[in-house]
């Protein structure tokens, strides 16, 4: 991995020599990446080239949009101190309920006091540790609200001259609106936006343009981008080679889906498949990369809700909605 890492920071200090011909977006996303790495481990700064790039990344525009991004992940991740003070009261709240039931058994043939005493002492103890865990709760989402504000604010800071820029910055605005909203209802110009945004070269509008083809869905459903004409339309090539113009259904059963969704693809398309499992609002909770027709995807951990199947290959992109039901 440090190889790797390495070798890459090597290209991004040096791009001239490295990324001759690469596309624009493809070097803003790479050095976003590389970036992304160094943050999630010091370690690597030890390198005097990783240095050299981490200085020039500090208050950049690609820094910049990682860690808007960073920030919005880790908006629903409990700190390790909250979520064991939720464990601890979800124990305890388990073991007094069963402790309760039990006592109501008993009250079913005698109505003891010393019963009937423990019952309410029972009760009690149990709403007030309902009422902690209720009060945890309401301080992380007053948090969340602030944590809302400051990347509104930072994200409406941050460059958008470029088209993948402006690109990410709207689907970012999007994102925040529908998360305070908890629903994913869009208005008429998100729509609008969405729509523009999902229909573009995903070499020139960056990978904004998944999310956006994600979020559309639950407007018009399923649906499928020919990104080697979009792509060809923006004057770029979006893959060598050979690519079927007959678009074969992929697909995914069962839907709705307990545990394991499994994944078919047509045996005319070439090369790797990338596929995407993401939430309503466009979080990737499940991200594979293969070369096999079929494909098998564990979703038992996974809440019950609907999710966004995006299937990248074949110089196509297709979006269908999934239900995962446990």
């Amino acid at each position: 991995m440090k190889r790797f890492v390495f070798l890459v920071g090597f290209c991004m200090v040096f791009l001239g020599d490295c990324l001759a011909g690469y596309p624009e977006e493809g070097e803003w996303s790479a050095r976003r990446d590389l970036y992304s790495r160094l943050a999630n481990d010091s370690t690597l700064l030890s390198d005097s080239l990783m240095n050299v790039f981490w200085e020039e990344m500090e208050n950049s525009g690609e820094s910049g949009f990682e860690d808007v991004r960073n920030e919005t992940d880790n908006l629903y991740r409990l700190s390790p101190v909250s979520q064991e003070q939720l464990d601890d009261l979800r124990q305890n709240i388990v073991s007094l309920l069963d402790s309760l039931v039990f006592l109501d058994s008993l009250l079913q043939t005698t109505q003891d006091t010393f019963y009937l005493q423990s019952q309410r002492l029972l009760r009690t103890q149990i709403k007030d540790l309902e009422q902690q865990a209720g009060a945890i709760m309401q301080g992380l989402l007053a948090l969340q609200d602030n944590i809302f504000d400051y990347l509104e604010v930072e994200n409406g800071l941050l460059p958008n001259q470029k088209v993948y820029e402006a690109n990410e910055q709207r689907i970012n605005e999007i994102l925040f609106r529908i998360q305070r909203a908890d629903s994913l209802g869009f208005t008429e110009q998100e729509v609008i936006d969405l729509d523009n945004i999902a229909n573009q070269c995903p070499l020139s509008g960056g990978k904004s343009v998944y999310i956006a083809r994600a979020l559309y869905v639950a407007v018009s459903g399923n649906s499928y981008y020919n990104d080697e004409n979009l792509c060809t339309q923006a004057g770029l090539q979006y893959r060598q080679g050979h690519i079927s113009r007959e678009v074969e259904t992929i697909k995914a059963y069962p839907n709705p889906v307990e545990n394991a969704l499994h994944i078919e693809i047509p045996s005319n398309w070439q090369g790797e498949s990338t596929i995407r499992l993401m939430n309503m609002i466009g979080n990737i909770c499940i991200n594979a990369v293969t070369q096999e027709r079929t494909h098998k995807l564990d979703v038992s951990k996974l809440t019950d809700g609907v999710y966004l199947l995006q299937i990248t290959g074949n110089g196509f992109t297709t979006t269908e909605k999934i239900i995962i039901a446990h």
